[in-house]
Parts: structure tokens; C-alpha cells; sequence
């Protein structure tokens, strides 16, 4: 589920890779390596910034990791 929401926020605020990404949210690009793959789950201090940088609510970023159809856009 992590992969769909590194996708969401790439197509969402046209960030052209995840290396971009990466900066954006204030991580290095091999930590979004390993995020991407699996090896490593969206932290808690990533959420935060996720929320910081776009101004996503925290609930809506958790519900799309849980697999919740909440994409952000309400």
C-alpha cells in the first residue's frame, strides 16, 4: 500500500521521481528506495512531513496506507 501512496502524491503534485520525492519530504532518496520496495514502512515522522508539505490531513494519509479509498481530495 505504501507504493500507492508514494504514486498518489507523485501524480497528485507532479513530482517526477522519487528521488524528488525524497527531498520534498525531507528523506533521503535510498530511504524512498526502500519504502518503495517494501523494506521499510512510511514512519510516523514521514507522515508528519507528508502532511506538512502538501497539506494532506494525517487521518486521510493513514486511511491511505490502511487501504482506504480516502485519496485527499475531500
Amino acid at each position: 500500500m505504501t507504493a500507492k501512496v508514494l504514486d498518489y502524491l507523485k501524480n497528485k503534485f507532479h513530482i517526477d521521481s522519487d528521488g524528488d520525492l525524497a527531498r520534498e519530504l525531507g528523506t533521503s532518496p535510498p530511504t524512498m528506495s526502500r519504502i518503495r520496495m517494501g523494506h521499510k514502512e512510511i514512519t510516523p515522522k514521514l507522515i508528519l512531513a507528508i502532511h506538512e508539505a502538501f497539506d494532506i490531513p494525517i487521518k486521510d494519509i493513514k486511511a491511505m496506507l490502511n487501504g482506504g479509498s480516502n485519496d485527499g481530495s475531500n
